[in-house]
This record gives structure tokens, sequence and C-alpha cells, in this order.
């Protein structure tokens, strides 16, 4: 565990503003202060000293101390020490080995060597040995026959940055010997340098312009310094990388040493607030800093650097509480742990990697809220609790009589009002029987006469698990993080405190965090004093021997490369590969009749199709973009306006097979608001979606789709469930009217909502089972399952689809017959009736009947069932039929037929349409060819 004299505000001296850790926190009335504890005297043997001493903080303007700061007393042991006067000593200190030989102090003729030995404290603590601490001897060498070699000079830059280049350094030559002879030996020498391999052009980072800061080129391993931006003080680095494939490219900048402007000016703020004389001064100004350090977290604008700087932060205003004993107002005490909330935000988990490669910022966290826990349980009344629910915490406080704990500890207790959804259903608990706190250890017996109570206090934690070091791989936090933290501690005898955590993997293990270790990190989870139960439910059962902070580990297999040059998986290549191979087809065929078939059913199912094709596109690119936290947030709002469109053309075709059963001509503000159902309500629910949100949780940092934290995927799963209801009411009501005696009489148009209704209802159940598989195959890349049921679901539906829509709809079986002369005259004197995609009109035996009464101004007659003088094929002559039937106007011909049916779904008849108006005008000559029409 931390030290508490690690956690406590020094009080010898104040800290510099380049050392925040640390401050001062006393007050000016040196009465109120209490002299620390008589020192341990200086001497172990004969007349020493003790010191005491008491702080005092200083202003600016002076002193507001008075008394002395510094005490001292002579502490005379009864130990006499070895060698006084009249005492015989028989201890004496011990000299330690010899050291080796020095060299020698000339390189030629005779010189000198030495050694030296130390003389190592008695167990008195003093140091006194016989004899010389230094040796000396003569050491020959050869004779001297030339000049002496002066010192060698420093070595020269080395001749290439990489690939083995050279050094040298010279010496030179001092005189000549007695004989006249130069120096013996080299007056240069070389070593090799830089011998690692020089990196190839790809292994190389070019240089790069981002976030306002210029990054030099440099070599795959090496780390490069920048200053901060401008807006902060520090040093940012960013880090030269190689992906699997051998090519460079800069990692993410690290602005763990950056600091905000806005956070140094906090930090003076509240050295300003120690500074104060009393202690409720100086208290009410760290109920200031909190609300200030909110207003900051809020703004949502800082760096990893800031949450460090925010850590150290609450640790001084924690340890300025509990040494001015002030107790925050209620509302302080909910923004503190507001603050706390913030700071582990989902959101801040890449600023969190960051920092914890300076500091385990997250872990001091949790030590920091225990003891503002304990803080604030120890002003409570007895039986009181307390509860805080943030976005990302739940805490509760509660003190409770030593000798009489009042009831079980359940957490958390379900049923108090302000609980958030998450904490609402949460199926994490906590129990811990009474019995545990009715034998207190010895310690806390003897702080019970003091404090009489216990302060329990248990925090759910929602996201700390992503947030602090990974344990060591391949194991993983796999639940949320609970904690339960009691002063005094009770003593467990035997493993008492169970628990219920959810799990998100198979295999899991109970674990319990280690505070002893100072350095927090993967070490940290331990499994001893916490055993795992047998549970036949989704939940892990864990029964502990310690208080402390719990959670649930697995062991996960390896993650999928999310590198940027990372591809799609086999099956979702597969699945998305045929169902777009099967949409492609389906479009060339309605591109090559689309004159024939041009509908409004066409064009639903045309826009329907894109809305597929983009949608499988935008999942295969989400799956290799996610190194790019822009791009990925891009391409999920995309993927979302995609999936809400396919389902409103469904929703759409529905429309259109409603307005077909009840005979409502179709106009352009209809076909207008058709496509503003399809494309224009998605669009309206992703922006305000992302307008809402502000983006955040469009894109995470493993997959590009809506994030599962924050509620934001009910934008999608919400639209699609109304959409879904309002198209089963929908075939609900077409069904009936089908169905029904009364209901439509027009076979046509009884065809036509019948077809629609029958696409619906096969499309609508498999496109929702696609998404579906296709949403947690995004969200879960290690899950093979998921994935395979995508690549079943999406390969099912676009052979559904072209199977509906193509090879089962007679409008194109109709086309494809006509186009390839299907519908031909058996007289050999007729023409082709549909020859060169243009409706011929026979020649009638009777032409007095229709045309020639009127003197035809075109050289085409008219096409009248009646008057062809030999039967037709079935096809051309039910078009031949209809053609006719609808070219009379109706105010003078009321059939009872749709006029505009022959303009949706025969376009290639217009021409006669308008031959018919322009040869029929009077009433009698529609009443003869009624009766033509009926007796054929």
């Amino acid at each position: 565990q931390y030290d508490d004299e690690d956690l406590r505000v020094k009080t010898q001296r104040p800290r510099s503003a380049d050392q925040p850790g640390v401050f001062q926190a006393q007050t000016g009335d040196p009465a109120a202060e209490e002299w620390s504890q008589w020192s341990v005297c200086s001497l172990t043997c004969g007349q020493g000293w003790q010191v005491r001493t008491r702080s005092c903080v200083s202003s600016p303007y002076g002193t507001l101390c008075s008394g002395a700061l510094r005490e001292t007393r002579m502490c005379n042991n009864t130990v006499s020490c070895p060698g006084e006067p009249g005492i015989i000593s028989s201890v004496e200190g011990q000299w330690s080995e010899w050291g080796p030989w020095s060299r020698c102090s000339v390189t030629c003729n005779s010189g000198v060597q030495q050694r030296q030995r130390r003389c190592s404290a008695s167990v008195h603590g003093w140091a006194e040995c016989k004899g010389p601490h230094q040796e000396s001897r003569e050491c020959a060498n050869p004779s001297c026959s030339g000049g002496n070699w002066g010192s060698w000079n420093h070595w020269s830059l080395c001749s290439k940055t990489c690939d083995s280049g050279w050094q040298r350094r010279f010496r030179l030559c001092e005189g000549t010997g007695p004989q006249g002879y130069p120096c013996d030996g080299s007056a240069e020498e070389v070593r090799s340098c830089n011998e690692k391999k020089c990196p190839a052009p790809h292994e190389i980072c070019k240089d790069e312009h981002l976030l306002s800061m210029s990054w030099k080129r440099a070599s795959a391993g090496e780390t490069v310094y920048n200053k901060c931006p401008t807006n902060a003080t520090g040093s940012a680095s960013r880090r030269c990388m190689l992906d699997n494939n051998g090519v460079a490219f800069w990692g993410p900048p690290s602005f763990a040493r950056c600091v905000s402007l806005e956070y140094r000016y906090l930090h003076l703020s509240l050295r300003e607030h120690l500074a104060k004389g009393q202690r409720t001064l100086a208290g009410e100004g760290m109920s200031q800093i909190v609300r200030s350090l909110l207003e900051l977290l809020q703004r949502r604008s800082y760096y990893s650097g800031d949450l460090l700087f925010s850590t150290e932060i609450l640790r001084n205003v924690t340890d300025t509480f509990k040494r001015a004993t002030y107790i925050p107002a209620p509302d302080d005490v909910q923004k503190f742990f507001q603050v706390v909330s913030h700071m582990l935000d989902l959101e801040n988990l890449e600023k969190w990697e960051d920092a914890h490669q300076v500091a385990p910022g997250a872990a001091l966290l949790m030590r920091i809220l225990e003891d503002f826990i304990h803080l604030i349980g120890e002003a409570q009344k007895p039986f009181q609790s307390f509860l805080v629910v943030t976005n990302n915490l739940m805490v509760t406080i509660q003190r409770e009589p030593v000798s009489a704990v009042s009831s079980d500890i359940n957490f958390p207790m379900k049923g108090r009002r302000g609980m958030k959804d998450w904490a609402r259903t949460s199926e994490d608990k906590l129990y811990i029987p009474k019995k545990v706190f009715t034998s207190p250890t010895e310690e806390a017996e003897a702080e019970s006469d003091t404090t009489m109570y216990y302060v329990i206090g248990a925090i759910l934690y929602r996201t700390l698990g992503l947030i602090l070091p990974p344990p060591i791989p391949p194991a993983v936090i796999n639940s949320k993080i609970l904690t339960v933290t009691v002063r005094p501690e009770p003593q467990l005898s035997e493993p008492m405190v169970e628990l219920e955590l959810s799990p998100l993997l198979n295999i899991p293990e109970c674990v319990v965090w280690d505070y002893g270790n100072p350095e927090a990190g993967a070490e940290n989870w331990a499994t001893e004093g916490c055993q795992t139960l047998a549970s036949n439910t989704v939940h892990t059962k864990c029964r502990c021997s310690r208080i402390s902070s719990y959670a649930v580990l697995a062991q996960q297999a390896k993650d999928p490369d999310m590198g940027p040059t990372s591809m799609p998986s086999v099956p979702l290549m597969v699945g998305c590969g045929v169902s777009c191979t099967a949409l492609l087809i389906l479009l060339l065929i309605y591109a090559a009749f689309w004159r024939y078939i041009r509908s409004e059913r066409s064009i639903i199912l045309v826009n329907f199709c894109f809305s597929i094709l983009a949608s499988n596109l935008l999942i295969l690119a989400g799956q290799s973009q996610t190194i790019s936290k822009g791009l990925c947030a891009v391409t999920a709002a995309f993927l979302h306006f995609f999936f809400l469109a396919s389902f409103c053309w469904v929703l759409t075709e529905a429309w259109q097979s409603y307005l077909a059963v009840i005979g409502k001509t179709r106009s352009r503000i209809i076909r207008k608001r058709f496509l503003c159902l399809g494309w224009g309500l998605p669009a309206l629910v992703v922006a305000v979606s992302v307008g809402f949100t502000r983006a955040r949780g469009y894109g995470t940092a493993s997959y590009c789709w809506l994030s599962l934290e924050g509620g934001l995927l009910y934008a999608f799963v919400g639209p699609a469930a109304v959409i879904v209801l309002v198209n089963m009411l929908i075939g609900i009501v077409v069904f009936n009217k089908l169905m029904s005696r009364d209901g439509i009489s027009d076979k046509s148009k009884k065809q036509r909502a019948g077809a629609s209704l029958w696409s619906s209802c096969v499309v609508l159940p498999l496109l929702a089972l696609t998404w579906m598989s296709a949403v947690l195959a995004i969200t879960d890349r290690r899950s093979t399952l998921f994935q395979v049921l995508f690549a079943v679901f999406d390969s099912v539906q676009g052979f559904v689809i072209i199977t509906v829509h193509c090879a089962m709809r007679r409008e194109v079986q109709d086309a494809v017959r006509c186009r390839m002369g299907g519908c031909k005259d058996d007289s050999e004197n007729s023409p082709d009736s549909c020859k060169n995609g243009q409706v011929q009109i026979m020649k009638c035996a009777g032409a007095s009947v229709c045309g020639q009464q009127h003197g035809s101004r075109h050289s085409t007659p008219l096409c009248l069932s009646g008057c062809h003088p030999q039967p037709l094929p079935p096809t051309c002559h039910q078009t031949c039929q209809q053609a006719c039937y609808h070219s009379l106007p109706r105010n003078d011909c009321n059939y009872g037929l749709d006029h505009n049916h022959a303009h949706e779904h025969i376009p290639i008849l217009n021409n006669t349409h308008n031959h018919a108006h322009n040869h029929i005008s009077n009433r009698a000559v529609c009443q003869r060819q009624k009766s033509l029409m009926i007796h054929s």
C-alpha cells in the first residue's frame, strides 16, 4: 500500500512551480499547529540530540507565524561509547578488501602503482580502523627508447550515420628519446561506429506537418521530440514505426508531457489558496479549485498530460481537506465525483494509454478516490448512507458503529432514485455479511477507541477496466471493476466477500488489485485471496478474503491486425462479394430493359439495391480504416445512413402498394415523397445523431460503427424497429384489402399489390437478419460465428432480391420476351407486334370501325383488339388491348379503369395513346368500341 507520508502534503518547504506534485498546506497560527514527533537520537551511544519541528507558510508580504519552528533537546543514552576515557575499546571498524592496483604512472621505465581500501562502520555507528588505507609499489616498464606520447584527443564524428562508419583520434609525440628516436607506436587510432543497417526508403518516415507542428523525417524505431502546441507547455513526442509489411509510418503524437495553460493557471491558483493563513479559507479555496477543474474538463479539449496534472491536483485537494479538517459542501462533493467521472470517460481511452507511458495516473486516481470517500464518510452521521451516480461510476458511503453493524452490505442497492440507466441495469453485485465487521483486528480495536465507527465505501467503475494498464497478455480485464474500502480494515479469517460480475468473454478468473506494488501495471492483478466459484449462469461468482478492488480476467485470443494495411476477414469479403455481384446483375438487367419496365416500383427497387451495395462496400472499407479516427467516423456515419436507407426503401415499397390498393392516383408530389422517405428520413436521423453527440461514438479504436457505450446504438435500432413495425401494419392492411370480397376488382392492380406485399414479407425479415449479423460481426471481429452468419444472410439476401424482383417479376419476363422477338403474329402479312421495342398496330379488316371514319393523320392505325383479323399471342394481345382501352378519354368513356396505368407500366405505348386522342372525338365511337372490346 502507499505510505501515508507519500500522500501527505509536504510541510517542510514549498516547491517550485516546475514541481507541481507537492504543495504546502499550513496555516499561520502556530498555536493551531502541532509539533512533530521527536526525532531519533543523533547518536546510538553517549550524548546526542533530538529534534522536532512545526511548519508555517509565509505569504509574500511577511510571515504570519510567531514562536519557534524548531526545538532540540539532549538525549542521554545509558550506553557508553567505546574509546571514551576509562573505557577499554574492544570494538573497531573493519577494513574492506584491498582494491585493484592502479595503472603504472608511466608507460616506460619505472613508475608507481597504488591501491586503496575502505574502513566500514562498526555496529555502534562510528568508524575507526587501524592501519593505512593506501599502499604503493614500484612498477617496471620497458626502457624509453624514443619520445613520449601526449594524451589522445577526442574521437571524430562517425563517417557514416549507418552501415558501419569510422571514427579517428590522434596523439602527438612530445620530444624525442635520448638517442633521438621518435615515439614508439602509432599516432592514430581507428574504430568502427554506427554499425546498424541503413534504413531503406520505405523504412523512413517522411517530413510531416500535423497539429501545427512539423515532424522531421526519421527512420523506423526513432522517436522525434517537438515543442507542445502554443496553448500548452512541455514537450511532445512521436515515434516512427513499422507495420507488418515493413513499411514505416508515423505513430500518433504523444502529449503525455504537455500541460495546457489553463491547467497551469489553475495550479497557481491552488498555491495561492494554500498560502492563506486560515484552514477554513484554504478548504474553501480547494472547493473552488474543484469547481474550476470541472469546468475545464467539461470543455473536452485537453491533452493526456492534463489528465495526469488533474490527478495531482485532486491529490493535493484531498490532502488539504484532510489536513485542514475541512468537510466540503454536498454540492462540492458531487462535483469532485463528476471530475473523476469526466476523467474516466471512454473518449479519453487513447489519452490514458498515452499518459500511462509516463505515470500510472489511473491507479493513483483509484487511491485518491478512496481517500476522499473516507474523508466524507468520517463526517457523516451514524447509519447514514450517501449515494452518487455519474456516467462512469457509482459510489455509496455509509458509516456504521464498530460495535454493531446494522445489516449486511449489499451493493448496489436497487430502486434508489437518481440511478443512471447503466447503473440501474447493471447485474454486478457485492455482498459482505455483517459478521465480517464483528471482530476487528487489534489495530482496529486500538483505533476504535477514537473513531468507534466503520466507514464503508463501495465503487462500481463503468470504464476503469478499459483504462487501467492491461494485465499480462493474453489476459484481459473482462468485467467492470468493483472496489470496496473499509477503515479500519477488518481482518477476514475466511473468504466472506461474495461478488457476481458480468463477464464479456469466456473462461473467467476472479482477481483482486494489489496496492502494494507502487508501479501500477500488469502485475497488480493477483488471484491470491480470491477464488472463482462454479456457476450455471452467465455471471462469474467470486469469493474473496481481502477488502480491495475486484475484477474478472479472461484469456483473449490475439486481436486481428488493426494496422493501416489490415484486410477484412474472408467471411466478410465472401458475403459482401456475393451480395454485390447479385445486385449488380439485377441492376444491369434493369438498365437493359429500362424502357419496358420503368415504373414506380422499379425506381424504388433501384434505390433499394444502391443502398445495400453502398452498405456492403462501407463494411469492407471500415474494416481496414480503423487507424484513421476521422475516416473511421465518416465511414461509421455513412454506414448508419445506408443501413437506415435500406429499411426506408422497403417501407416505401409497402407505401406504394398501399396507394395502389386504395386506388389513389400518384402525382409528382407523392413520387417526391417517396424520395424523401427513402433518403431524407435516414439523413435526418444521422444528422440529429451527429449533432447531438458531436460525432462522439461514431467509430472506435476497434471498429468503424456506432459505439456500444452511451446509447448511440439506439439511433439505429430505434428507427429500424419503428420501420419494421409500420411495414407490418401496412402489410396487414394491404392483405385484408386483397382478400376481402369488396376489395380490388382490377386484376392488374391486385397482382401488382400482391407482388409488392410478397416482396416486403420476404425481403424485410432477411434484411433485418443481415444487418443484425453485420453489426455483431463488425463490433466483435474475433467471433467467426457472427462473420459466417453475416456472409450467409448477405449472400441469401442478394439471391432472394434478384429472384423476386427479376426472375419472378412478370414485367421483366414480358420485356425479355419482346426483346427476344417472342411476340409475333401468326399471319404472314402481319408485321411483328413488338418490333424494335415499339408496339406495331395491326391493320384491321373493318377499318371503318375505329379510324378511317375520321381520317387518320398518322401512318400507323389505331391498335384495337377487336380489329385484328387473327388472334395475337396472349402477351401482345393483352398489351394491345390495354393500350386501346386506356387511350380513350375518361370523361367521355368512363370504363372505370386507371388512366395512369398505361403511362406507368406500359410506357412503350405512349405514342399509340397519343394517336387515339387525336382520332377519337365523339362518344358514339367510344360506345361502339366498347361493345367490340366486350365481344372480343
